[in-house]
């Protein structure tokens, strides 16, 4: 049985980006690919704060916070959910048969990852990072992993006055 390492999974208010102020479940999983010299969720890369939950725990609580909290969506956010995509590949097909719609937040580097769920995500969010967040340029990276990203993409890009 596969298991993903999922840091929390709770109901709440977008607070950023095109879908601000929608209510939506988060599907935090935990590890990132990259070490930003931010980062707006340090505990996804600690090694200590997440649980292994299988498909059906996870879709499960989705469906009881749907019921009990009436969402729009479920957010797949991390860390990099991307890391773990063969989970993804299990989860996805159930979360759209509660008829919610599917966004990932993503750091758009897995180019290779995401081909493999592509068509069952409604929408993303692409946190974008500058050479000067990561110490690598990802410019290839991004343009490969935007080309075959859906219409109904967004780029968020953190610049801070060491943004080159």
């Amino acid at each position: 049985m596969i298991k993903a390492k999922i840091n929390e999974i709770f109901c709440s208010i977008q607070g950023e980006g095109l879908y601000l102020g929608q209510k939506q479940i988060f599907v935090r999983f935990a590890n990132c690919n990259l070490d930003c010299n931010y980062c707006d969720e340090p505990k996804a890369k600690d090694d200590d704060s997440f649980f292994l939950q299988s498909v059906k725990e996870v879709i499960e609580k989705i469906k009881l916070l749907k019921k009990k909290d009436n969402p729009e969506a479920v957010s797949l956010t991390g860390g990099e959910p991307l890391l773990q995509v063969a989970f993804m590949e299990k989860l996805l097909p159930l979360i759209q048969e509660t008829g919610l719609q599917i966004h990932l937040e993503t750091n758009a580097v897995l180019f290779k990852e995401f081909k493999k769920i592509a068509e069952m995500v409604d929408v993303i969010a692409a946190d974008i990072k500058l050479p000067s967040a990561t110490g690598k340029s990802l410019w290839d990276e991004h343009k490969e992993f935007l080309h075959i990203a859906p219409e109904k993409t967004f780029i968020k890009i953190i610049v801070t006055s060491n943004s080159v």
